[in-house]
């Protein structure tokens, strides 16, 4: 993640701050460079997966004029999707992922060996186990 961050926005600051309930993440562009800020409150697992998902904004959402998405701009569903995705692959990578994972959800398996397996896939890639828990739900969806 740091070897993005340090090719495509050298100048970027990314610095934790107290943010609203429901809010991981802020992304903006300023006169000094991009400017991340992350929730103080998340864990290092959850900072993570917030710091990789905003600079999927900076790197597909943020144009040379446009300043990121403003206060009053709605929930952008699309953009928020692709940025989840952009973070999963970067720091799970599918094919990785897959490597790992020998019970599926909603099947007839061990539902606390399930939860086991993503605890284990989440502590060995530093990610929330609610992220690789969804990234296994959507490869299910998808193999089917």
């Amino acid at each position: 993640m740091s070897l993005i961050r340090d090719a495509a926005f050298p100048d970027a600051r990314i610095t934790g701050r107290e943010l609203p309930p429901g809010v991981d993440e802020l992304v903006a562009v300023t006169a000094e460079g991009p400017l991340v800020i992350y929730a103080r409150g998340l864990s290092t697992a959850g900072q993570r997966f917030a710091i990789a998902h905003a600079l999927a904004h900076l790197l597909f959402d943020v144009g040379v004029d446009v300043h990121g998405v403003q206060p009053d701009e709605p929930y952008d569903a699309e953009r928020e999707t692709r940025a989840d995705a952009f973070a999963f692959e970067l720091l799970c990578p599918r094919c990785q992922l897959l490597q790992h994972i020998v019970l599926w959800p909603d099947s007839d398996d061990d539902a606390e060996g399930y939860r086991d397996q993503v605890d284990q896939i989440a502590a060995e890639y530093h990610l929330p186990p609610a992220a690789i828990d969804q990234q296994i739900r959507e490869l299910a969806r998808t193999k089917q």
